[in-house]
């Protein structure tokens, strides 16, 4: 497997997932804050191998495959954080990490190239939102690290624990089984291939 510029940012995503989500269980103001910083940078490296790769003409098998991989497992890893600290519940965290397995499992045993699964415009939009409420709840728990006025602590731990974000995070657990369905529906052909075997 040959790694360009592109691909090296998916991979650096990757291991910087695991530092992030063991500094955002710590449970103390520093580790929170280098946390807060590790998202930050993951969250560039999404954007700095996507444009390297147009950029350079270095779209490729591996990165198409390491790409979105490096993006479950820094979702994954800040949704199991998030349900450590009791901000999101166990069973939405367990479902977008199913989802996010099965996905990754197809991609894995069609690499032969003869199946093309496919990413669809819904699915996108999901890991963009995810996205986008991690570094929300992120920034939060940066602001009460870095805060002392206990009178906007409790503002701040009143919304992180607020029936919103619960409302946004049981939306976003929606929109995971939808696209699990329409992933599945638009990949008939990796099914039967699976049937056809079997038989």
């Amino acid at each position: 497997m040959k790694l360009n510029v592109a691909n090296i940012f998916s991979m650096l995503r990757i291991v910087i997932s695991p530092v992030f989500f063991v500094l955002l269980i710590s449970g103390n103001d520093t580790g929170i804050i280098i946390a807060s910083i590790l998202y930050l940078i993951a969250a560039l490296t999404d954007f700095f191998d996507g444009w390297f790769a147009r950029k350079y003409h270095e779209v490729t098998m591996t990165g198409k495959f390491i790409d979105p991989l490096a993006d479950k497992f820094l979702t994954s890893f800040a949704f199991i954080a998030f349900s450590i600290l009791d901000i999101v519940p166990w069973w939405m965290t367990i479902i977008i990490i199913l989802r996010d397995t099965m996905t990754t499992i197809m991609r894995v045993l069609s690499g032969n190239g003869k199946l093309v699964i496919k990413t669809s415009w819904p699915a996108k939009t999901k890991t963009f939102i995810q996205m986008v409420f991690i570094a929300i709840v992120i920034f939060l728990l940066f602001l009460l690290a870095v805060i002392e006025e206990n009178s906007i602590k409790t503002i701040i731990i009143d919304i992180i624990y607020s029936d919103i974000t619960y409302l946004i995070m049981f939306g976003i657990t929606v929109l995971t089984i939808w696209t699990a369905v329409e992933y599945i529906m638009q990949n008939k052909s990796y099914f039967n291939n699976i049937k056809d075997k079997n038989l």
